[in-house]
């Protein structure tokens, strides 16, 4: 780990000013394959942001803990296949199921009313160990921010229960997906909002 995260630091140009900390952290938090992938991607991130013409504004610590190079990293294969200028974020990655930021796409689809036979169809993938995609780099980044909202739960716990059973409400029952067993889920620290209510996260 220490090896990726010294072949980082001089990559990232916000590392001077970083927690260092939070850097290390969040390398550490990443398996061995993705320290490696991180490490590859970030100049390919940079670049892509050098050619869009904008600039870093992002912290080291951010770009290893949102993932940010397989998107740009997917983008540049697709241009050097003949896919056209793709743009940094274009190809949305794909989340492996109960992965943090895989309950907040469900949550935030079933919160803007996706249909109860489309939540039913991302069991049914997930049951075949099949992630989930968002369909735009804009409702990823709206995934990504809800997530850092979210808290591992008990699964048997009785939050948890009311988050399953408005689940169900919008036609979908991801309990399914536990077969029974007890884990640790990601949900917001709150219960789940009452009819009417705009905001999934207060």
């Amino acid at each position: 780990m220490e090896a990726r995260l010294a072949a980082f630091r001089p990559i990232w140009p916000t590392t001077p000013t970083d927690d260092a900390m939070s850097v290390e952290a969040a390398m550490r938090a990443l398996d061995a394959e993705s320290r490696a992938a991180a490490v590859a991607g970030a100049p390919v991130f940079l670049a892509a942001l050098k050619a869009d013409r904008r600039k870093i504004t992002i912290s080291g610590e951010t770009f290893l803990r949102r993932r940010r190079w397989e998107p740009a990293v997917e983008a540049a294969k697709a241009q050097a296949a003949g896919g056209g200028a793709a743009r940094p974020g274009a190809t949305a990655a794909v989340f492996d199921p109960l992965t943090k930021i895989w309950w907040a796409g469900q949550l935030m689809r079933a919160k803007a009313g996706v249909t109860g036979f489309e939540l039913r169809k991302t069991i049914t993938l997930a049951q075949s160990r099949v992630g989930w995609r968002p369909a735009n780099p804009e409702a990823r980044e709206a995934a990504e921010t809800l997530a850092d909202t979210l808290r591992p739960t008990p699964s048997d716990s009785e939050r948890a229960g009311r988050w399953f059973a408005w689940f169900r409400e919008r036609g979908a029952d991801f309990g399914v997906l536990l077969s029974g067993k007890a884990m640790f889920v990601f949900l917001p620290d709150h219960d789940p909002p009452d009819e009417g209510e705009d905001e999934l996260v207060a």
